[in-house]
Protein backbone atom coordinates (compact mmCIF):
# COMPACT_ATOMS: atom_id res chain seq x y z
CA UNK A 1 0.00 0.00 0.00
CA UNK A 2 1.61 3.62 -0.90
CA UNK A 3 2.93 5.60 1.72
CA UNK A 4 0.50 8.65 1.37
CA UNK A 5 3.11 10.96 2.97
CA UNK A 6 5.64 9.29 1.14
CA UNK A 7 6.48 8.85 -2.33
CA UNK A 8 9.30 6.48 -4.28
CA UNK A 9 12.30 9.15 -5.75
CA UNK A 10 13.17 6.72 -8.06
CA UNK A 11 9.46 5.53 -9.36
CA UNK A 12 9.07 8.88 -11.21
CA UNK A 13 10.21 8.88 -14.87
CA UNK A 14 9.28 10.81 -18.09
CA UNK A 15 10.12 10.81 -21.75
CA UNK A 16 10.17 13.85 -24.51
CA UNK A 17 9.96 12.43 -28.21
CA UNK A 18 10.50 14.56 -30.73
CA UNK A 19 9.00 12.60 -33.71
CA UNK A 20 9.62 14.52 -36.56
CA UNK A 21 13.29 15.24 -35.08
CA UNK A 22 14.31 11.54 -34.41
CA UNK A 23 18.21 12.05 -33.88
CA UNK A 24 17.27 14.47 -30.45
CA UNK A 25 17.44 12.10 -27.88
CA UNK A 26 19.27 14.19 -25.15
CA UNK A 27 17.63 13.71 -21.89
CA UNK A 28 16.06 16.68 -20.69
CA UNK A 29 17.10 17.94 -16.73
CA UNK A 30 13.74 18.68 -15.98
CA UNK A 31 9.82 18.93 -16.85
CA UNK A 32 7.42 21.23 -15.92
CA UNK A 33 3.70 20.39 -17.16
CA UNK A 34 1.01 22.85 -16.06
CA UNK A 35 -2.65 21.78 -16.65
CA UNK A 36 -6.23 24.22 -15.81
CA UNK A 37 -9.69 23.62 -17.34
CA UNK A 38 -10.28 26.22 -19.93
CA UNK A 39 -6.83 27.01 -20.51
CA UNK A 40 -4.44 25.36 -22.86
CA UNK A 41 -1.56 22.75 -21.70
CA UNK A 42 1.53 24.62 -21.00
CA UNK A 43 4.96 22.30 -20.84
CA UNK A 44 8.26 23.71 -19.71
CA UNK A 45 11.55 21.36 -20.85
CA UNK A 46 14.50 22.07 -19.06
CA UNK A 47 18.14 20.67 -21.03
CA UNK A 48 21.26 21.55 -18.96
CA UNK A 49 23.82 21.54 -21.65
CA UNK A 50 23.34 24.27 -24.84
CA UNK A 51 23.62 22.91 -28.49
CA UNK A 52 22.83 25.10 -31.11
CA UNK A 53 20.77 22.11 -32.65
CA UNK A 54 17.92 23.22 -30.46
CA UNK A 55 17.68 26.63 -32.45
CA UNK A 56 18.59 25.10 -35.66
CA UNK A 57 15.92 22.33 -35.90
CA UNK A 58 13.44 23.13 -33.15
CA UNK A 59 10.59 25.69 -34.82
CA UNK A 60 7.80 27.40 -33.62
CA UNK A 61 5.12 23.83 -34.37
CA UNK A 62 7.57 21.30 -34.00
CA UNK A 63 5.58 18.08 -32.52
CA UNK A 64 6.45 17.19 -29.14
CA UNK A 65 5.18 14.05 -26.99
CA UNK A 66 5.96 13.43 -23.72
CA UNK A 67 4.85 10.12 -21.73
CA UNK A 68 5.35 10.58 -17.95
CA UNK A 69 4.42 7.76 -14.63
CA UNK A 70 4.91 7.53 -11.05
CA UNK A 71 4.43 4.94 -8.83
CA UNK A 72 0.40 5.58 -9.10
CA UNK A 73 -0.58 7.12 -12.16
CA UNK A 74 0.77 7.84 -15.92
CA UNK A 75 -0.17 10.39 -18.41
CA UNK A 76 0.82 11.93 -21.90
CA UNK A 77 1.22 14.97 -23.05
CA UNK A 78 0.67 15.97 -26.48
CA UNK A 79 1.82 19.12 -28.21
CA UNK A 80 4.33 21.57 -30.08
CA UNK A 81 7.09 23.39 -29.15
CA UNK A 82 6.66 27.43 -29.43
CA UNK A 83 9.90 28.51 -28.77
CA UNK A 84 13.48 28.25 -27.30
CA UNK A 85 15.18 30.26 -24.94
CA UNK A 86 19.19 30.63 -23.98
CA UNK A 87 19.98 32.69 -20.96
CA UNK A 88 22.80 35.10 -21.01
CA UNK A 89 24.10 35.45 -18.08
CA UNK A 90 27.25 35.39 -15.99
CA UNK A 91 26.15 31.85 -13.83
CA UNK A 92 27.62 28.67 -14.24
CA UNK A 93 23.89 26.97 -14.68
CA UNK A 94 22.50 28.08 -18.02
CA UNK A 95 19.77 25.75 -19.13
CA UNK A 96 18.10 25.44 -21.97
CA UNK A 97 14.60 25.89 -22.41
CA UNK A 98 11.97 24.82 -24.91
CA UNK A 99 8.39 26.53 -24.14
CA UNK A 100 5.80 24.22 -25.58
CA UNK A 101 1.72 24.58 -25.96
CA UNK A 102 -0.84 21.58 -25.64
CA UNK A 103 -2.78 19.94 -28.48
CA UNK A 104 -5.04 22.42 -28.56
CA UNK A 105 -2.62 24.90 -29.97
CA UNK A 106 -4.35 25.12 -33.72
CA UNK A 107 -7.42 26.19 -31.95
CA UNK A 108 -5.87 29.58 -31.63
CA UNK A 109 -6.80 30.15 -35.45
CA UNK A 110 -9.62 32.52 -35.71
CA UNK A 111 -12.31 32.76 -38.11
CA UNK A 112 -15.90 33.70 -38.82
CA UNK A 113 -18.46 31.41 -38.69
CA UNK A 114 -22.46 31.04 -37.67
CA UNK A 115 -24.03 28.19 -36.37
CA UNK A 116 -28.10 27.59 -36.32
CA UNK A 117 -29.90 25.17 -34.35
CA UNK A 118 -27.14 23.98 -32.31
CA UNK A 119 -26.53 23.05 -29.31
CA UNK A 120 -22.67 23.99 -27.61
CA UNK A 121 -21.82 20.32 -27.65
CA UNK A 122 -23.01 19.66 -31.32
CA UNK A 123 -20.85 22.46 -31.79
CA UNK A 124 -17.75 21.46 -29.75
CA UNK A 125 -18.22 18.51 -31.25
CA UNK A 126 -17.92 19.78 -34.96
CA UNK A 127 -14.71 22.20 -33.38
CA UNK A 128 -13.16 18.86 -32.58
CA UNK A 129 -13.35 17.22 -35.84
CA UNK A 130 -11.69 20.17 -37.46
CA UNK A 131 -8.63 19.87 -35.89
CA UNK A 132 -8.94 16.45 -36.00
CA UNK A 133 -9.13 16.12 -32.08
CA UNK A 134 -11.60 13.15 -30.23
CA UNK A 135 -14.41 14.38 -28.59
CA UNK A 136 -15.66 13.37 -24.92
CA UNK A 137 -18.65 15.45 -24.54
CA UNK A 138 -21.78 15.56 -21.41
CA UNK A 139 -24.61 16.01 -23.90
CA UNK A 140 -26.28 19.92 -23.40
CA UNK A 141 -30.23 20.06 -23.78
CA UNK A 142 -29.93 23.61 -24.29
CA UNK A 143 -30.27 24.34 -27.68
CA UNK A 144 -29.14 27.82 -29.52
CA UNK A 145 -31.25 29.45 -32.20
CA UNK A 146 -28.02 31.07 -33.57
CA UNK A 147 -24.33 31.32 -32.20
CA UNK A 148 -21.38 33.40 -34.26
CA UNK A 149 -18.31 34.02 -34.77
CA UNK A 150 -16.60 36.67 -35.46
CA UNK A 151 -13.28 38.16 -35.12
CA UNK A 152 -11.85 35.62 -32.12
CA UNK A 153 -10.35 32.02 -32.04
CA UNK A 154 -12.30 28.49 -31.57
CA UNK A 155 -10.34 28.29 -28.52
CA UNK A 156 -12.40 31.16 -27.20
CA UNK A 157 -15.67 30.00 -28.66
CA UNK A 158 -15.10 26.75 -26.69
CA UNK A 159 -14.77 28.81 -23.55
CA UNK A 160 -17.42 31.07 -24.19
CA UNK A 161 -20.05 28.34 -24.96
CA UNK A 162 -18.67 26.72 -21.52
CA UNK A 163 -19.06 29.66 -19.59
CA UNK A 164 -22.44 30.22 -20.76
CA UNK A 165 -24.07 26.89 -19.88
CA UNK A 166 -21.85 25.97 -16.53
CA UNK A 167 -19.48 23.58 -18.55
CA UNK A 168 -16.26 23.34 -18.68
CA UNK A 169 -13.49 22.78 -21.51
CA UNK A 170 -9.98 21.09 -21.68
CA UNK A 171 -7.94 19.32 -23.92
CA UNK A 172 -5.97 16.41 -23.02
CA UNK A 173 -3.58 14.71 -24.88
CA UNK A 174 -5.44 14.63 -27.98
CA UNK A 175 -8.76 14.76 -26.51
CA UNK A 176 -11.23 17.60 -26.19
CA UNK A 177 -13.46 17.29 -23.16
CA UNK A 178 -16.64 19.13 -22.74
CA UNK A 179 -18.51 18.70 -19.68
CA UNK A 180 -20.49 20.22 -16.46
CA UNK A 181 -17.50 21.80 -14.04
CA UNK A 182 -18.69 19.71 -11.26
CA UNK A 183 -17.83 16.56 -13.67
CA UNK A 184 -15.01 18.17 -15.11
CA UNK A 185 -13.56 18.43 -11.87
CA UNK A 186 -13.78 14.54 -11.28
CA UNK A 187 -12.79 13.84 -14.52
CA UNK A 188 -9.06 13.40 -14.20
CA UNK A 189 -8.89 12.95 -10.52
CA UNK A 190 -6.35 10.22 -9.90
CA UNK A 191 -4.83 10.15 -6.16
CA UNK A 192 -4.83 12.86 -3.30
CA UNK A 193 -1.76 12.45 -1.62
CA UNK A 194 -1.13 14.04 1.90
CA UNK A 195 0.65 16.73 1.88
CA UNK A 196 3.71 15.95 3.63
CA UNK A 197 7.31 17.92 4.61
CA UNK A 198 9.96 16.11 5.53
CA UNK A 199 13.07 17.38 8.19
CA UNK A 200 13.33 20.99 6.19
CA UNK A 201 17.09 20.64 7.57
CA UNK A 202 17.95 17.65 5.80
CA UNK A 203 18.95 17.24 1.63
CA UNK A 204 15.85 16.07 -0.14
CA UNK A 205 18.39 13.92 -2.49
CA UNK A 206 19.44 11.87 0.92
CA UNK A 207 16.28 9.80 1.89
CA UNK A 208 14.84 7.12 -0.96
CA UNK A 209 11.13 8.09 0.01
CA UNK A 210 10.41 11.99 -1.36
CA UNK A 211 7.92 13.98 0.38
CA UNK A 212 4.66 14.65 -1.35
CA UNK A 213 4.89 18.59 -0.68
CA UNK A 214 7.52 20.70 -2.11
CA UNK A 215 6.13 24.07 -1.76
CA UNK A 216 2.61 25.25 -0.39
CA UNK A 217 1.53 29.06 -0.42
CA UNK A 218 -2.09 29.53 0.69
CA UNK A 219 -4.29 32.58 -0.03
CA UNK A 220 -7.34 32.33 2.48
CA UNK A 221 -10.03 34.89 1.93
CA UNK A 222 -13.71 34.92 1.16
CA UNK A 223 -13.65 36.92 -1.72
CA UNK A 224 -11.21 37.12 -4.47
CA UNK A 225 -11.35 39.86 -7.23
CA UNK A 226 -9.20 37.89 -9.38
CA UNK A 227 -11.49 34.80 -9.49
CA UNK A 228 -13.91 34.28 -12.19
CA UNK A 229 -16.03 32.81 -10.04
CA UNK A 230 -16.27 35.43 -6.97
CA UNK A 231 -18.54 35.17 -3.70
CA UNK A 232 -21.48 36.80 -5.23
CA UNK A 233 -25.08 35.96 -6.14
CA UNK A 234 -25.71 35.88 -9.78
CA UNK A 235 -28.55 37.26 -11.73
CA UNK A 236 -29.21 36.27 -15.15
CA UNK A 237 -32.27 37.63 -17.32
CA UNK A 238 -33.31 38.22 -21.04
CA UNK A 239 -36.13 38.99 -23.13
CA UNK A 240 -37.72 36.14 -24.70
CA UNK A 241 -37.87 37.08 -28.41
CA UNK A 242 -41.44 35.37 -29.10
CA UNK A 243 -43.52 36.17 -26.17
CA UNK A 244 -41.94 39.58 -25.16
CA UNK A 245 -42.17 38.32 -21.33
CA UNK A 246 -38.76 39.32 -19.17
CA UNK A 247 -37.34 36.46 -17.35
CA UNK A 248 -34.43 35.77 -14.60
CA UNK A 249 -32.54 33.37 -12.81
CA UNK A 250 -31.32 34.18 -9.30
CA UNK A 251 -28.41 31.68 -7.70
CA UNK A 252 -24.92 31.50 -6.15
CA UNK A 253 -21.84 29.49 -6.23
CA UNK A 254 -22.90 27.84 -3.02
CA UNK A 255 -26.09 26.58 -4.31
CA UNK A 256 -25.63 24.62 -7.25
CA UNK A 257 -23.27 21.86 -8.05
CA UNK A 258 -20.99 20.18 -5.48
CA UNK A 259 -19.23 22.07 -2.52
CA UNK A 260 -15.74 21.57 -2.46
CA UNK A 261 -15.70 23.07 1.07
CA UNK A 262 -17.42 21.27 4.03
CA UNK A 263 -19.14 24.48 5.21
CA UNK A 264 -19.80 27.51 3.13
CA UNK A 265 -20.44 30.92 3.46
CA UNK A 266 -23.56 33.35 2.04
CA UNK A 267 -21.96 35.52 -0.87
CA UNK A 268 -21.23 39.12 -0.05
CA UNK A 269 -22.53 41.18 -3.30
CA UNK A 270 -25.13 40.49 -5.69
CA UNK A 271 -24.09 40.95 -9.58
CA UNK A 272 -26.37 41.43 -12.47
CA UNK A 273 -24.43 39.21 -15.38
CA UNK A 274 -25.22 41.73 -18.23
CA UNK A 275 -22.31 40.07 -20.74
CA UNK A 276 -24.67 36.81 -20.33
CA UNK A 277 -27.14 36.57 -23.30
CA UNK A 278 -29.50 33.94 -22.94
CA UNK A 279 -32.75 33.27 -24.91
CA UNK A 280 -34.99 31.88 -22.47
CA UNK A 281 -35.92 30.57 -19.19
CA UNK A 282 -33.71 27.58 -19.23
CA UNK A 283 -30.48 28.73 -20.58
CA UNK A 284 -30.68 31.66 -17.48
CA UNK A 285 -30.90 28.84 -15.31
CA UNK A 286 -28.14 27.01 -16.59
Amino acid sequence: MRDPERQNRRGSSFKVVYPDLPGLTLPPRSVTLIQEMGKHDIVEISYARFSDSFFKAIKTGVPVQITWRNDKVSGKFVGYAVDVSYPTVQALERNVKILCVGASYPLKERSSKIWTNKTATEIATEIANKFKLKPVMTLSPIRFTQQSMSGHSYWEKLNELAHRIGYGVQVVGTELHFHPIDKMIDQFMTTIPIMSFKDPMKSPSSSYAAPTLDYFEPNIGDYNETMEYTRTTNVVGGIDPVTGKTFSSTSSSNKVGKNIRKNTKDPLFSSIETSVVTGNSAMAKS
